[in-house]
């Protein structure tokens, strides 16, 4: 923690190349970290929060605070490499660095891993859309919706329609905790040595930093900040203040999902009239619609992040440039998880959920591993190599971070 400490306050610190450009075309560069961070509350993880905030209240919401410097430290590190990457993906700058083997060791996993994800979230977005009072069948107008905002669209064109949806995301959940209000004499810190803490405890660790994060964030950030006239010293500062906002907005709608779920009694999430009835028990009547528009944003939103850093992934991995070969990978992956939640019941789908969150941070190892060696790169990175304090809190953080992911294997 102490390197985590240090960390922040010296990306914090660096205010002198923000104030020696025009914000405004700093401002310019506003995108990548939030978008990032917000869709680290997906489907999957909005279901950890369930989990969480039904069996132990307010009791983890102690947890939710530490995890911003994880969060924070990682993905500070991901946007970093995305400023030095200049228009690389981080799957084309692991290949250039260190050959194609490792850039499918790193893409690959992630990519078949992410299959798995899109059930979760199209499950998401069908929980979602019924809480609504819309039918399944929703999902293929957003899936067909997620194809026209993203095929044939350069980065900076995609994010325009993305960002919106990233604002919805915390106006709903945060309305929901409201709505379903505080209870103050409600203990605030739980611990306990029995399976079930351990495993919702690692189920949490494994949701704040995913694969698909660090190459979202380090692709994205690379294609935007290469068109803006900038210093890279101010663009770094930039990311990482912006990553930080994200990060505390990330575990602040986490917080928000645990609070709101209080109360819930055991109810299964997947089930909509379950959820449904149990929401207007305990928040009133609105409370449904507002659950329902939130769980269906943050679903949609990460559904559209997830599959375009699996395709600069496996499209980068394999040396393959254009967007033609990025489209082809966007629209195909997602189709077999498609086709499985409108046709198969989902009642697995909370379990898989968990399952990936407590196991992501063993998938994780590999591109984290390789993004911590291009970050200390002197000769890609240039004066804003990882060194001192940033380089012990990163390699500090991954460890834990895999630690987290044994824990979940043992229980």
């Amino acid at each position: 923690m102490l390197y985590a400490g240090c960390y922040i306050y010296q990306c914090l610190k660096i205010v002198n190349d923000v104030n020696s450009v025009d914000r405004r075309k700093l401002l310019e560069l506003f995108g990548p970290a939030w978008i990032t961070m917000i869709a680290d509350v997906d489907a999957a993880s909005i279901l950890t929060a369930v989990a969480t905030g039904e069996t132990y209240g307010y009791g983890l919401l102690w947890l939710m605070a530490l995890l911003v410097a994880p969060l924070f430290i990682v993905q500070s590190v991901a946007g970093r490499v995305g400023v030095a990457g200049r228009g690389r993906g981080l799957g084309e700058l692991i290949r250039e660095r260190f050959g194609p083997r490792w850039a499918l060791a790193a893409a690959l996993p992630m990519f078949f891993v992410d299959m798995f994800s899109y059930a979760v979230e199209f499950t998401g977005m069908a929980v979602g859309a019924a809480l609504l009072g819309l039918p399944k069948a929703t999902l293929v107008a957003l899936y067909a919706a997620a194809l026209l905002i993203v095929v044939g669209r350069r980065y900076r064109e995609i994010e325009r329609y993305v960002l919106p949806v990233s604002l919805l995301t915390p106006l709903a959940f945060i309305a929901e905790a409201a709505v379903r209000g505080w209870d103050p004499s409600a203990p605030l810190f739980y611990a306990s040595a029995n399976n079930q803490f351990f495993f919702l405890v690692a189920a949490n660790v494994g949701a704040v930093v995913m694969p698909f994060m660090l190459f979202y964030q380090a692709s994205a950030t690379s294609r935007k900040y290469a068109s803006v006239d900038s210093g890279d010293g101010a663009k770094a500062s930039w990311t990482s203040r912006e990553t930080l906002a994200g990060a505390i907005a990330s575990q602040i709608l986490m917080s928000a999902i645990m609070v709101a779920s209080t109360g819930l009694d055991g109810v299964d999430p997947l089930s909509p009239r379950q959820l449904g009835s149990a929401l207007y028990r305990v928040a009133g009547p609105y409370s449904p619609y507002i659950f329902g528009i939130g769980l269906l944003a943050a679903s949609f939103l990460a559904y559209i992040v997830i599959a375009l850093a699996s395709s600069w992934g496996a499209v980068e991995a394999l040396g393959l440039r254009g967007r033609s070969a990025r489209d082809l990978v966007y629209a195909l992956e997602p189709l077999p998880a498609l086709i499985a939640v409108l046709l198969v019941p989902s009642g697995s789908a909370a379990y898989v959920a968990l399952e990936l969150m407590a196991l992501s941070p063993l998938v994780l190892a590999v591109p984290g591993v390789l993004l911590g060696l291009l970050a200390m790169d002197g000769d890609l990175m240039g004066d804003l190599a990882l060194g001192g304090a940033y380089r012990r809190a990163y390699w500090a953080t991954l460890f834990l971070l895999a630690l987290s992911g044994v824990v979940a294997l043992i229980y």
